[in-house]
């Protein structure tokens, strides 16, 4: 049997109330119906990270070891000016080795009251063609029950 792919969904928001919960919650019952997946949540909220970029900071290193360790990720992001949130950036940007030549996937939240405008940041097939790699085919997400 072949090593699941380790697959780490991020939570791209920090605010309190965020939508991202929900889709989180709805991502992973998704994801666990497939057995070649081994999903790790990460939850910035879980780390007490520094507000300036400082990598060698011991929470960034925690968080630099869960990145390092995934094959592939999925970053849940509600849409700000037709871009993901500052808290996502500055994920991202703290580090840069974790992400080099894995899959990337944007799975955006947003409530109804919100756009569901395409992101002008995120590349239109970017959900559909990871999860499409990994023998998934593109499922609608708007009707995701809680």
């Amino acid at each position: 049997m072949q090593k699941p792919m380790r697959l780490a969904v991020i939570y791209g928001s920090t605010r309190e109330g965020r939508t991202c919960d929900r889709v989180v919650k709805w991502l992973e019952r998704e994801l666990a119906r497939f057995p070649q997946f081994e999903i790790d949540l990460i939850d910035p909220l879980t780390f007490s990270l520094p507000r300036e970029h400082v990598p060698h900071h011991p929470e960034a290193r925690r968080l630099a070891d869960r990145l390092h360790q995934a094959d592939g990720f999925v970053l849940v992001t509600p849409e700000y000016n037709h871009s993901f949130t500052a808290s996502l950036k500055f994920l991202i940007d703290l580090f840069a080795e974790p992400w080099h030549g894995k899959p990337i996937a944007f799975l955006r939240s947003f409530t109804p009251l919100r756009s569901a405008m395409p992101s002008a940041s995120i590349p239109p097939g970017a959900v559909s063609t990871v999860l499409a790699g990994c023998g998934i085919q593109r499922t609608r997400c708007a009707g995701f029950r809680e």
